[in-house]
């Protein structure tokens, strides 16, 4: 049976931060604080900026009447061979910070492919580390072609995660053989520009009409979070707001647990958490939102799939809206844009899985049998055992068979060494190796280990007592206790 937590006063606050409504499709009203205007960041009409490089060929500034716009461009010659390490870096306006309700736009065209040239375009903080990126397209001769994106249409990094606010620089990539790459007029334009036209699309609607297109759609909007639905039969907006709820006491926990690692992704979209009504529809938003970004996602196997910061699953009426699977999910977006520890990383992999599913078995103990853990603490760890040694577990990505030791893993941190858990996650927020990070904390992954397994072997003993009563396996943590009642 699953265990319901009564509402008690925590739900008397919600509708104070939140909007609820529904959808006729992607529709979805926004307001934001817009400035006004736009700028050019590049236009080349006099030099080239100061600090732009190729990395492997050759740059010229070119006024010969060959320009998209006004008189000058700027002309890239590439390496007489495709090289992955060749590309071109144009520094933004010090002090610029791009507006999340923006867009960028570029002349850009080629010459030398016998083939369509793909290109792929990032977005560098200060550290020349990709936050964000975009693929394009360009048909063979096509002359200069003006390419436009609105920033929020931009995946990010594939191993780091940031805001626009960072962005110090934007590179090019030719993935295909391309001999020149010539660019004009990168401009950015602010919504409110009077060039846009006025029913330009916020983020959530353009999310929106990818996963629900024109079906009816429930939603609730708070400033860091979007919640989606298209079961509106079977989602009121009390359970939105039940939903809302589990999410906050995540990003509680969060926050209390990891402190001064918390560093949220300041200038992104809200985080996004969409529930399917039939699995058919979860499956394929995830290959369409790869169409969109020009990129393939691997479809999920599971009731549950977290990309970047967007969580969704197909609704399970055996469960209803007390699913373990959406916590499980809302752990995933909250860590990615609190923590900054994307799920997509081999190195990341065990913490985002140990800490989702340390929470799941936190609040829904029945996930796992107990008995699990009692039995196999009380045996030798290895490489072909249920529990195996941690220099492999957090060296590459976890598989489901991991999920119970990791989750132990985490619940030892929280319980024993916090102090280490959130040095760990802010370490590997910024970048560093896992061992570095223990090195200076005084211990390693094989100390570790014999601290974990001496702790779980105490803990899971046959004779010890769980600690939230028969079947329960770690202290619910205080943001799911029952709220006292007021008066």
């Amino acid at each position: 049976m699953m265990r319901r937590r009564p509402l008690g006063a925590w739900w008397a606050v919600i509708g104070a931060v939140v909007s609820l409504g529904t959808l006729s499709g992607p529709a979805l009203a926004v307001t934001a604080a817009k400035p006004e205007g736009e700028m050019w960041l590049v236009d080349f009409e006099s030099d080239i900026p100061q600090g732009t490089r190729a990395q492997r060929g050759a740059i010229q500034r070119m006024e010969d009447g060959s320009a998209a716009v006004g008189k000058g461009c700027l002309r890239y010659r590439l390496p007489s061979r495709l090289d992955s390490r060749s590309c071109l870096v144009l520094p933004l306006p010090a002090g610029l910070s791009v507006p999340r309700d923006g867009k960028l736009s570029v002349w850009v065209k080629t010459r030398g492919s016998e083939q369509p040239a793909h290109l792929r375009w990032f977005a560098l903080d200060a550290n020349d580390r990709p936050l964000f990126q975009r693929r394009s397209r360009l048909d063979k001769g096509a002359g200069w072609k003006r390419l436009e994106w609105d920033v929020f249409q931009w995946r990010w990094g594939n191993r780091h995660v940031g805001d626009w606010s960072e962005v110090k620089a934007i590179a090019i990539l030719a993935e295909s053989d391309v001999r020149e790459l010539w660019l004009d007029e990168i401009r950015l334009v602010t919504s409110n520009a009077p060039s846009l036209p006025a029913s330009v699309a916020s983020p959530e609607q353009w999310l929106a009409g990818i996963a629900f297109e024109d079906r009816e759609t429930r939603v609730l909007v708070s400033e860091d979070f979007v919640i989606f639905t298209d079961a509106v039969k079977e989602i009121g907006e009390p359970e939105m707001e039940q939903l809302y709820g589990q999410v906050l006491r995540v990003r509680g926990w969060a926050r209390r647990q990891f402190g001064d690692a918390v560093r949220p992704v300041a200038d992104a979209t809200p985080a996004k958490f969409l529930i399917f009504r039939d699995k058919q529809n979860y499956v394929a938003f995830f290959r369409a939102l790869g169409e969109q970004w020009e990129c393939s996602i691997s479809p999920p196997r599971g009731e549950g799939y977290t990309v970047q910061d967007i969580s969704a699953c197909p609704y399970d009426p055996g469960y209803g809206i007390d699913c373990p699977v959406f916590l499980h999910e809302a752990v995933h977006g909250v860590v990615t844009r609190d923590l900054r520890v994307p799920t997509c990383t081999a190195e990341h992999s065990w913490l985002q899985e140990g800490l989702a599913n340390y929470l799941q078995l936190c609040v829904y103990p029945e996930s796992t049998d107990r008995g699990v853990y009692v039995r196999n603490f009380q045996r030798p760890i290895g490489r072909k055992s249920f529990f195996r040694p941690l220099r492999e577990i957090c060296r590459r990505r976890v598989r489901p068979r991991d999920y119970a030791q990791v989750a132990s893993l985490v619940a030892f941190l929280v319980a024993e060494r916090p102090d280490w858990l959130r040095e760990i996650a802010g370490g590997l927020a910024r970048h560093r190796e896992l061992d570095a990070i223990l090195a200076e904390l005084g211990t390693d992954l094989p100390h570790l280990e014999q601290l974990w397994l001496a702790w779980g072997r105490k803990a899971f003993a046959p004779d010890a007592d769980p600690p939230e009563g028969e079947g329960t396996h770690f202290p619910l943590p205080r943001e799911w206790q029952p709220q006292p009642a007021e008066g």
